[in-house]
């Protein structure tokens, strides 16, 4: 069984913007994304449908045409397939981000 077992973290992303780590649990993938002071995420959509959840930090998450949501600690967000999105941030954020599905080596 893998009731409580350490999943492999891997790094898909460490550079001046952000650190981007994921954990593939065999279909669902648990990702946390450190994004650093005055940045951004690039804007960018998927196939799949994402939860985001704030971890640390403020943060604004803007999708699609709607007006930008500021991020609240605790507040999970979602984010359905196909509808572009992106997070920034002044003082950096800590976010979580679950999804069905698996980005592959890319």
């Amino acid at each position: 069984s893998d009731w409580g077992c350490v999943m492999e973290i891997r790094t898909r992303a460490d550079n001046e913007r952000y650190l981007v780590r994921d954990m593939d649990m065999g279909g669902f993938t648990a990702s946390i994304t450190e994004l650093h002071p005055s940045q951004s995420t690039l804007g960018h959509s998927h196939p799949w449908t994402e939860a985001y959840l704030l971890i640390e930090g403020i943060g604004t998450l803007h999708v699609g045409v709607k007006d930008p949501y500021v991020m609240s600690r605790g507040t999970i967000y979602k984010i359905s397939a196909g509808v572009d999105h992106r997070v920034s941030t002044d003082a950096g954020v800590s976010f979580a981000c679950f999804f069905v599905g698996d980005r592959g080596s890319k």
